[in-house]
């Protein structure tokens, strides 16, 4: 990308540039003759403090003391030194020739000697003095330049600030609003020049390409919306019809299972009947036995029948478990039951009746599977855990064998003599109508693990 520099701000640098160029060629001349005036006034002095001993040595009051013909020789050398190092320094001060020269023109005869030293002393005291002043002025006006160059210097600072970072700010606030909320003429009022309005223009067309493609992604997620409505209406209905089929299924499982079952007992109660004798208290007493087994059975048909009528409202289910294992270990002394509970607020939205059924279902499926061991152990506890409730029921019985345990739910399906079959098909149905979830896990000969999982009272 190539840089481009407005006329403005072409002619800002330029200006900027001599001023710099203007102060620095005036302190070079400036600190040039301090040094000069500095090196001069340093021969002055010299020159006032051996004209000072002069006097001391040769004169006293006015008047030249008596001296020897060497020692006037030598201060005709030292007064004649003195002249020409006035001669030296009028070469180096233009502006103060003409008093230097008032020093090398005085006429020197033996009487005049005092009065030469005397007006050249007085003279370099008024030189030394008004070259001190210069440098002091010079030094005042240095300080003065440089307090206007830095007062320049921050003015100047300040306005390339508002120049450069004026339109940057402005870009910022735009960039800061909504894209919806954001005016075009915004970027277009940028119009510096250089790169931030290239950067400007960069952003117009980036936002109004952000618009099209939100527009084209919103389209896109109204269409997919609707196909999605479309689906899940589809997925619903083949829902239905699995659950439908799968309730068929098990109805007719049940209907040919109570056919099954009720019509052994009808059998042998037929046969009794058949050769009935009233004094035969054993016949009497088979066909009770068969009447109760029909009884039975028919009682756990209508529980299953009505498993899917329930009344929810909010329970806390460890109070209906507690309640259940007071019961069950007055029931069943020889069982040690343990419980273990982890966490607070087990209340659940459930049918408090289904829940106590399915719980006492459980227990006498680990009883039932106990009846046979020495020790008797149930293990039951009740944890949370991310607002779902977890019940683990674990005995230490014969457990299920791994090619029955996925049909251990079905209707009717039982490894007992006694049982009807519907006491885990029953759990099943209670834990799927509260939206929850029941796993079984099995050693055979070594223990049984059931564990439920059910939401908590949002759910």
């Amino acid at each position: 990308m190539k840089t481009k520099i407005n006329a403005r701000l072409l002619f800002t640098y330029s200006i900027f540039i001599f001023i710099i160029l203007g102060i620095s060629i005036f302190f070079l001349l400036k600190f040039r003759r301090i040094d000069n005036v500095f090196k001069v006034s340093v021969k002055e002095y010299e020159l006032i403090v051996k004209i000072n001993k002069l006097k001391v040595k040769y004169f006293n009051m006015g008047n030249i003391t008596y001296v020897d013909k060497d020692e006037l020789v030598n201060l005709n050398n030292e007064i004649e030194n003195i002249r020409t190092t006035v001669k030296e320094l009028s070469l180096k001060e233009k502006g103060f020739e003409e008093i230097y020269r008032n020093i090398i023109d005085n006429n020197l005869i033996y009487g005049d000697i005092y009065n030469f030293i005397d007006f050249t002393e007085k003279t370099l005291n008024n030189l030394y003095n008004l070259h001190l002043k210069e440098m002091d002025y010079i030094n005042r006006t240095i300080s003065m330049f440089i307090f206007l160059a830095l007062l320049f210097g921050i003015i100047l600072m300040i306005y390339f600030s508002s120049y450069i970072s004026g339109p940057v700010v402005k870009l910022r606030k735009v960039l800061k609003k909504n894209i919806d909320d954001i005016d075009i003429s915004e970027f277009e009022s940028i119009n510096t020049g250089d790169e931030i309005e290239f950067l400007a223009k960069e952003f117009y067309f980036l936002i109004n390409e952000l618009r099209e493609s939100r527009k084209k992604l919103q389209n896109t997620n109204i269409n997919l919306e609707k196909e999605l409505l479309k689906k899940i209406e589809h997925i619903n209905e083949i829902n239905k019809r699995i659950y439908h089929s799968k309730k068929l299924s098990a109805l007719g499982s049940l209907v040919a299972g109570i056919a099954h079952e009720i019509k052994n007992p009808l059998n042998v109660i037929s046969n009794i009947l058949y050769n009935f004798d009233s004094s035969d208290k054993d016949a009497i007493k088979i066909v009770l036995e068969q009447v109760g087994r029909i009884d039975k059975l028919v009682s756990g048909f209508l529980d299953y029948a009505r498993i899917e009528k329930y009344q929810k409202k909010d329970i806390d289910i460890s109070s209906n478990l507690e309640n259940i294992i007071v019961f069950f270990r007055k029931a069943a002394k020889d069982i040690n039951i343990i419980f273990e509970k982890e966490g607070d607020n087990f209340n659940i939205f459930a049918d408090c009746e289904k829940i106590e059924q399915a719980l006492l279902n459980l227990f006498m499926n680990s009883k039932n599977a106990l009846k046979d061991k020495e020790y008797k152990e149930i293990f039951i506890k009740l944890t949370k855990k991310d607002e779902k409730i977890n019940i683990i029921f674990k005995d230490n019985g014969n457990g299920i064998d791994n090619d029955i345990i996925d049909r251990i739910f079905d209707p009717f399906f039982t490894t007992g003599s006694q049982g009807t079959g519907l006491g885990l098909s029953m759990v099943y149905n209670v834990v799927n109508m509260h939206n929850g979830n029941i796993t079984v896990n099995s050693q055979k000969g070594n223990f049984c693990e059931f564990v439920i999982q059910l939401g908590g009272a949002n759910e």
